[in-house]
């Protein structure tokens, strides 16, 4: 209640200040420090380092070894990467990537991130296509970066996808978000697409919806069913052991992550596999794997674990 008064005082200031006095670079730092606190809140338990590195030393790997990604779905099926599936989908890969990079351009300048899985994407994508016609779930949607590749892998390989969903807008961050974008146009807060940004990711703009970055001819090739609730409430819906690949892009905390884990775990067919992005944040990805003896791989900031039942 004290932050949402201070937000509203700070936000006549700045509208005061944009008329009257530009320069208060005083005024800007005590601005400053107020996100800045807010935003060391939530993620005080988080070393916001941890994302920067896994992700220079992804890249360094790639870079490296022309390879390596086909190595890494090798090392996490089990079996001999093939190329048939994939050769015949990569251009397809590579013209949505240019198309949705685009797209995305409009959060350049914003006090918002996009959200989702970029480099890693990839990988997953590989992954899948070596499966025919797989049952995927997608929980964590946001704008649909990662989404628009599955449903065009999807549309070429045949299958299915079940989105969850609860989306956040830049219109619902009302004084914050405006707050934010006073110092992102003064330079004081940057937009480097980790954690340690003081910018809310996985937001939705205001004039679009979630979901928007999929194609619409997408949607009408693939099979899919999108729902908008709390993931507690939808997953005991969907029918065992139905699921060859989960795509986990949500940001929960251990107790809820661990939760989360064993729905999935019944959801998930003989060999299913469960790709967790921010696996990093706390150990529940880990503890999960090694409670039920399953084997797992990690590749930037993504883990994925396969369902045994050795």
């Amino acid at each position: 209640m004290i932050n949402k008064l201070i937000e509203k005082i700070i936000l006549k200031i700045i509208r005061y200040l944009s008329t009257i006095n530009p320069h208060s670079k005083i005024i800007d730092k005590l601005i400053y420090k107020f996100i800045e606190h807010k935003h060391n809140k939530v993620i005080k338990k988080i070393d916001i380092q941890i994302p920067i590195n896994l992700m220079n030393e992804y890249q360094q790997l790639m870079k490296n070894d022309k390879e390596y990604t086909k190595k890494i779905v090798a090392k996490i099926t089990g079996h001999d990467f093939s190329d048939d599936q994939w050769s015949n989908w990569k251009d397809l890969y590579d013209n949505l990537l240019k198309s949705i990079d685009k797209k995305i351009e409009c959060f350049s300048d914003k006090s918002y991130q996009l959200g989702g899985l970029d480099l890693e994407i990839e990988v997953i994508a590989m992954l899948i296509s070596q499966i025919d016609e797989p049952n995927l779930l997608e929980i964590g949607v946001a704008n649909g970066y990662s989404s628009a590749f599955l449903y065009a892998l999807l549309a070429r390989i045949g299958g299915s996808i079940i989105s969850i969903d609860l989306p956040r807008f830049s219109d619902g961050l009302r004084d914050l978000g405006e707050i934010r974008e006073y110092l992102v146009k003064k330079g004081l807060v940057k937009n480097t697409k980790t954690l340690g940004d003081m910018n809310p990711g996985g937001v939705v703009p205001s004039d679009k919806y979630g979901g928007w970055l999929i194609p619409f001819k997408l949607r009408a090739k693939v099979r899919n069913v999108s729902i908008y609730g709390n993931v507690f409430n939808v997953l005991p819906e969907i029918n065992d052991e139905s699921l060859d690949v989960v795509v986990y892009d949500a940001m929960k905390p251990y107790e809820l992550r661990m939760k989360c884990f064993e729905l999935l775990k019944n959801k998930l067919s003989a060999g299913g596999f469960c790709f967790v992005d921010g696996y990093w944040v706390n150990s529940a990805f880990v503890d999960f794997c090694k409670r039920n003896n399953y084997r797992y791989e990690t590749f930037g900031r993504v883990g994925v674990f396969k369902k045994t039942t050795d």
